[in-house]
Order: structure tokens, then sequence, then C-alpha cells
């Protein structure tokens, strides 16, 4: 283990992947399955797995939310590329993407950035089997996200950036 906190912030989400399901029929466009919706944001879900994946890892000293933790060593930013349903494939297909940074000492140097997808065939063609599908999908972009993150080599710091104890 390091001795470095991480602050991960909610995954900015691309304007469609909100709460509303949708699907893909062809690379472009994009529709929403009626009266079908997300128990949570996806930004959330793939969020809070990120961090739990990231604590149950025992890498770091702590792991928790950005606002949350007072001046992280390492901060955690990215965006939800896609959470969707690709019916452009057979089988259709659950789609995570999200493409993420980690970001190291005071003036938040990238020490590792990277894209990473996972696609998981639905069994059936329906909204049911499209949530189960799409969470073995972010489960393996999470493990794939943990095992690189928690493989990074940091940066020797320098005295500027080591914090120092307030009781001594």
């Amino acid at each position: 283990p390091v001795n470095m906190s991480v602050g991960i912030r909610p995954l900015d989400p691309l304007m469609p992947y909100k709460q509303r399901i949708v699907y893909r029929a062809a690379d472009y466009q994009i529709g929403y399955i009626p009266q079908s919706e997300w128990a949570e944001m996806p930004r959330d879900t793939v969020t809070r797995a990120l961090l739990d994946a990231l604590v149950a890892s025992n890498r770091f000293a702590d792991v928790g939310d950005a606002a949350d933790l007072r001046n992280p060593d390492c901060v955690l930013t990215g965006e939800l590329r896609r959470f969707d349903q690709d019916r452009s494939s057979v089988p259709w297909q659950a789609v995570c993407e999200m493409r993420i940074e980690l970001r190291v000492g005071l003036l938040r140097e990238a020490v590792w950035s990277g894209t990473i997808v996972h696609r998981e065939p639905l069994a059936q063609e329906d909204t049911a089997a499209l949530a189960a599908a799409m969470s073995k999908a972010v489960a393996r972009v999470v493990e794939d996200a943990a095992s690189q993150i928690t493989a990074v080599e940091f940066p020797e710091r320098d005295a500027s950036e080591i914090k120092e104890d307030p009781n001594g």
C-alpha cells in the first residue's frame, strides 16, 4: 500500500446518459426505451463501483469522494462515454465505456489515463436482460480500471508536496 489518498470526482456523463435507458441502433443514432429508466444515474453507479473497487484493493491509505477529502494526494476524474444497449450487434449488447485520468500532486500531473470499454451480450432482447448484462459490463470495466490504477508507480514526491501532520 502507498500512503496516499485518492479523491474520486463523479464521472461526467455524455449528454444522453442520464436516467433514461438509451439504445443505439447505429453508430450515431440513439433512442430511448419508452417507460424505462435506470434505478439511479449511470454515472453514480459507475463512480460508486470504482470507489468501492479502489477501497477493496487496499492500495491507498484513503479513497473517497473528492469533495469529502481535504486535499487528496491524487484525484481521479473522467467521463462516462457509453452506457447503452447496442442493437446493431447480434446478439444485442450492453456497452459501458469510460475515460478516466489519475492526477497526482499539487499541479495535478496525470500519472495514468485510459479508456476502458466492455461489451456484454444480452441473454434475450428485453430490458431485464439489459440490466443484467449492464451490471456485468460495469463490473468488468471497473475491475479493469482498478487493476490498472493500483498498478501505477507513483513519482517520488518532493518536500513541498508532503503534507505536514498538524498534530506534530
